[in-house]
Order: C-alpha cells, then sequence, then structure tokens
C-alpha cells in the first residue's frame, strides 16, 4: 500500500535530474535543462491532448 508519498518515477526523475547537474559542466546545465524541461513539456501536453482525443471518441463527440 503506497504511503501517499510522490511517485517513484517523479523521484526516479528528480535523483536523475541531480546527478545530471552535479556531474556536468556548468556551460552544458543551461541549455540541457532547457531542451529537458522542453521535452518533458511537450511530452505532458501530448498525453493530455491524446487523453482528450480518447475522451472525445469514448464519449461520441463527432
Amino acid at each position: 500500500m503506497r504511503d501517499g508519498g510522490p511517485h517513484l518515477a517523479y523521484s526516479a526523475l528528480f535523483a536523475f535530474h541531480i546527478n545530471l547537474t552535479m556531474s556536468t559542466p556548468s556551460r552544458f546545465k543551461t541549455p540541457l535543462i532547457v531542451v529537458l524541461s522542453l521535452v518533458l513539456l511537450c511530452a505532458g501536453l501530448a498525453v493530455l491532448v491524446g487523453i482528450f482525443g480518447l475522451l472525445v471518441k469514448v464519449f461520441g463527440g463527432g
């Protein structure tokens, strides 16, 4: 049973982010963080659009 804490994937992603930022030179940190943030943002938006499209398809929007 879960204790209500953050999901394991979020914890792993956070640990990866900390390890990545600690082990890379500072000149690569900012562009890398920006690119990873944009990728995660696009992935999140794609999931939301997909769920919305599935709901429209299931509940008959057209």
